[in-house]
């Protein structure tokens, strides 16, 4: 695991020939095992098949702390960006470095990064995403750049707000940045709930 400004180019150039091969789609997912809730759950099934997987490229936000119980749970040709503290997603530019206020800059720097590589559609999963009223002026700012994404994917959200959490805000400045052309939920990777809505739509992989 390196921070986001140590990965080398030949690991980028590796993952953008995975991108092109995937028509420009990749796999984001944050803090995927933050917490161990077992490996009988449609989320856990979900995360495991799509680590699985070598159609589409994959990127992992991991929080530093836990890389060493987490490592072997990868792929290899994962690109696995450390996070700090743990129960944020603050990417860290250097792995031995501590998180500093380089919170929207480092994200638009991973959108970049990504659009560079060719990615045109992010599938996002992870930890964590809830259904619920959240309260805060960031909060209600994010919240909104979500709903707007969400209603031109053609959804509604008169029953889903999705949780200040991790998952959020990473979903939330990937939208802000404009790099992204697409950022579409994978709804059974979603914990702890997926919106209502999801539910009756096709399932992501």
């Amino acid at each position: 695991m390196l921070g986001l400004r140590q990965i080398p180019e030949s690991k980028w150039k590796d993952f953008s020939a995975r991108v092109k091969a995937a028509k420009g789609q990749a796999i984001l997912l944050v803090h995927p095992f933050y917490h161990d809730i077992g490996t009988d759950s449609t989320y856990q099934r979900t995360v495991t098949k799509l680590l699985k997987q070598d159609k589409l490229p994959v990127v992992i936000l991991q929080g530093r702390s836990k890389w060493a119980t987490n490592q072997g749970k990868y792929p290899d040709h994962a690109l696995v960006i450390p996070t700090y503290p743990e129960s944020s997603p603050v990417l860290l530019e250097k792995l031995e470095k501590s998180a500093d206020e380089k919170y929207d800059e480092l994200h638009k720097e991973l959108a970049e990064k990504l659009s560079n590589a060719g990615v045109k559609t992010v599938h996002l999963g992870g930890m964590y995403s809830d259904a619920g009223r959240i309260s805060g002026r960031e909060n209600d700012e994010l919240s909104q750049l979500i709903a707007e994404s969400e209603k031109k994917l053609g959804h509604s959200t008169e029953k889903f707000q999705i949780r200040f959490g991790c998952l959020g805000i990473t979903y939330a400045n990937l939208i802000k940045t404009g790099k992204i052309p697409k950022i579409q939920l994978i709804a059974p990777a979603l914990y702890p709930r997926r919106p209502e809505y999801y539910r009756s739509t096709k399932q992501f992989p």
